[in-house]
């Protein structure tokens, strides 16, 4: 229990097994999760013919999957991420990485058939900042909607883990359900014309639904950044506990679609103290907030307002939480008044808005 003993000084022997009883706990539940998931990822490429080979010794000529190849792309964004790793996972543990050009696109290689792609890095190149977390994105899903953006990763999520036979039946799942969540209204919106471009390039086009959707991607972005810097320990444990924040809003949304809860709750599944949730819960609603009313104003300046919220999270907000956790008795009012930039205003002119 070395580790609790670290990050919960002054707490009783009793107290620690009590906790770490709680991780044990935890810890099963994530294998539960991650194998039930690869159950699910195996059922979902079930669909895939293999021709004469019953080994992972194949080339790929003998593939017939999703991707005819050589004209396929996509777009990463956060903002769009410049120099992000895109890892394409091929069935047989073949792996094949590419970096995203300076808009955040990237290629298909022609032999990627069906599989998994990853990516993660990169840097923004509307707020300036370095992404620390992953995507990960189902082939079959990624043939239907090509933009990867938090929304669309949480959007596979619930692919992977619902007997969803098309991609744009989980994606309504996620529409049907998301908005309310964060409290964003979004109109009737052509799904394939927001999920296959880059979200702060349609808003700017005036696409119809693109600035809630920039506004949703943002929010979800920010409570995974939020609650991952929290749970870290270290700074190297940052990008991969933001990664299971993720996991948790997945799994959060996903039981918000069975019906059996109506809200996203900050540092869910997490070995958080109370007050470390309610600091992560006060910086994830003024954020939120703040984006919701920058909704409704027009393309450019609510883009501006939306993204300078996504950089003063990660410039300052982020690192608060990542600190606080040292004070075991800390309050969210005195986490708030230690925060320089409360609101976004100064950050505005730094955010970079790309030239159409």
């Amino acid at each position: 229990m070395g580790n609790f003993r670290d990050r919960f000084r002054g707490l009783t022997e009793e107290q620690l097994r009590i906790k770490n009883r709680v991780w044990e706990r935890e810890q099963l539940l994530r294998e539960q999760t991650e194998r039930a998931i690869f159950e699910a990822e195996q059922n979902k490429n079930k669909k895939v013919v293999f021709f004469g080979r019953d080994d992972d010794n194949y080339d790929f000529g003998d593939w017939v999957g999703t991707f005819e190849g050589g004209n396929y792309g996509g777009v990463v964004s956060d903002g769009p991420l410049s120099g992000a790793t895109v890892t394409f996972l091929y069935h047989g543990n073949i792996e094949q990485s590419i970096l995203s050009d300076e808009n955040g696109y990237f290629k298909v290689p022609w032999n990627f058939k069906t599989g998994i792609i990853t990516i993660s890095g990169g840097k923004d190149i509307v707020t300036g900042e370095d992404y620390k977390g992953e995507f990960k994105i189902d082939g079959v899903f990624f043939e239907k909607y090509r933009a990867v953006t938090p929304l669309t990763h949480v959007a596979n999520h619930i692919w992977m883990n619902t007997p969803t036979e098309l991609p744009e039946q989980a994606m309504d799942l996620v529409l049907n359900t998301l908005p309310g969540l964060l409290g964003i209204t979004l109109p009737d919106v052509n799904k394939d014309s927001l999920f296959n471009e880059d979200h702060i390039k349609l808003t700017l086009e005036g696409v119809n639904g693109a600035k809630e959707i920039q506004a949703m991607n943002t929010m979800l972005d920010i409570h995974a950044e939020i609650v991952g810097n929290a749970v870290a320990k270290t700074n190297e444990e940052i990008t991969i506990s933001k990664v299971n924040a993720y996991e948790n809003l997945g799994n959060q949304l996903l039981e918000n679609i069975n019906g059996n809860v109506n809200n996203l709750t900050a540092g869910e599944n997490t070995e958080l103290l109370d007050c470390h949730k309610e600091c992560c819960k006060t910086l994830i609603d003024k954020a939120n907030s703040i984006i919701i009313k920058s909704v409704d104003k027009e393309l450019e300046e609510s883009t501006r307002e939306i993204q300078s919220v996504n950089m003063a999270v990660k410039t300052e907000w982020a690192h608060k939480a990542f600190e606080m956790t040292d004070n075991e008795e800390i309050t969210s009012k005195e986490l708030w008044k230690s925060i320089e930039n409360k609101t976004q205003k100064n950050l505005l002119e730094l955010v970079h808005i790309p030239v159409l």
